[in-house]
């Protein structure tokens, strides 16, 4: 079974970008305040996207999507703040990537500097 899910991920295309130029996720309240509005970046040979959410707190996917070949979704009423939402990439045979999530990367650090230094 793991030889079967390796080779249909080696299938799949790749996963979308969800980052901006900025390395911010492009998720946004637009354009009502309230609603989901997921963007991401164009992937070679998909031909649709899933979109995933779960609830904030939950450890797995509870809801998915398939949309077609499009590169932004607005779910209304839904607020990014009680959410973690995610995307994959499909490919016409059905090969489905690995979700990227619309989290914010973590920073990195600089160190303090004091006065005298």
């Amino acid at each position: 079974m793991n030889a079967a899910a390796a080779a249909t991920l080696a299938l799949a295309p790749p996963p979308p970008n969800v980052l901006n130029e900025r390395n911010q996720p492009t998720i946004s309240r637009a354009p009502s305040g309230y609603d989901a509005n997921l963007k991401w970046t164009a992937v070679p040979g998909a031909t649709a996207y899933r979109i995933f959410w779960r609830e904030a707190w939950g450890p797995d996917w509870q809801h998915e999507m398939l949309v077609g070949n499009v590169t932004n979704v607005v779910l209304p009423n839904m607020q990014i703040d009680d959410y973690v939402f995610g995307v994959a990439a499909v490919d016409a045979q059905g090969h489905e990537s690995f979700v990227t999530a619309y989290v914010t990367p973590p920073r990195t650090s600089t160190p303090i500097k004091t006065v005298g230094q």
